[in-house]
């Protein structure tokens, strides 16, 4: 009777013992998973307080306005000329164009943080016919469709030679433009793109091919006024003017051309080109 009594109570600790164990263990694995969640979350955190997190703000710098981007480790902090204010706590709304001789710099200061000055955004200057003349820097590369449709003062366009795109519209109905500068970085003239512009100059520059579509200047008589106004066109590059119907090309019936000059790079002439 007292084995019996022994071999309970040795089990009954046994048991108790193994409980212990199993209870200790799981809240072990407990600890652990907590751990690895906790110490994950923090590494987390960590690596996005190393890496800036870019974001766009709207300022207002000597009176024009900009959409800004942060930089971070590797790249500036860059601005997009915007466009100008219209005052709607008026009635009629007051809308307070941009005017004058502008010159857009190359770095804008706001708050301390200087920002590049990379781009027009869409219609930033549109319809500011009292816009005379508007110089943008360089490091600005990208112009937003329409930044200068309806500029009626404007009489040299404005885009840099350093441009790597150029939006629908963006010369539309300049009715004052008599002097524009096509780089290869704007890749391709697409309709209407230099649509009730009276150019007296033109010219391409850069390496690369410039393709230029049909109705470039224009699809109707009363747009389509630079071939009854262009008298120079300087080619520094070659011109792709493979896109025309029935024949037609984009400098045919230039009737007031006076002058045309082939650069270096202009290798290629289409024995057509100026017919008419």
């Amino acid at each position: 009777m007292l084995v019996c009594k022994n071999a309970l109570y040795n089990y009954n600790l046994m048991t108790e013992i193994k409980t212990k164990h199993i209870t200790n263990f799981k809240n072990l694995l407990s600890m652990k998973k907590f751990t690895y969640s906790w110490m994950r979350g923090i590494a987390t955190a960590l690596c996005l307080m190393a890496v800036p997190i870019a974001f766009a703000a709207d300022i207002t710098v000597n009176g024009f306005n900009y959409t800004t981007k942060a930089g971070t480790a590797t790249t500036p902090a860059t601005a997009t000329v915007a466009k100008y204010t219209i005052d709607k706590t008026t009635t009629p709304y007051d809308t307070l164009y941009y005017e004058g001789d502008i010159v857009i710099p190359e770095v804008i200061t706001y708050e301390g943080v200087d920002y590049t000055v990379v781009a027009t955004a869409a219609n930033s200057f549109l319809d500011c016919k009292n816009l005379t003349s508007l110089v943008l820097p360089n490091t600005c590369v990208t112009i937003g469709r329409n930044s200068f449709k309806g500029c009626t003062s404007l009489k040299v366009s404005p885009i840099p030679e350093t441009v790597t795109s150029v939006g629908n519209g963006a010369l539309n109905g300049c009715s004052g433009l008599e002097e524009v500068t096509v780089s290869s970085g704007w890749g391709k003239i697409i309709s209407e793109q230099l649509s009730g512009c009276p150019l007296k100059k033109m010219f391409f520059v850069g390496t690369e091919p410039v393709e230029i579509n049909i109705e470039a200047f224009g699809k109707t008589a009363e747009a389509l006024l630079a071939p009854k106004s262009m008298e120079e066109i300087y080619f520094g590059c070659n011109i792709n003017s493979s896109n025309h119907e029935n024949n037609k090309q984009p400098f045919h019936n230039f009737t007031a051309l006076k002058k045309v000059t082939f650069g270096e790079n202009a290798t290629t002439i289409n024995n057509t080109m100026f017919q008419g």
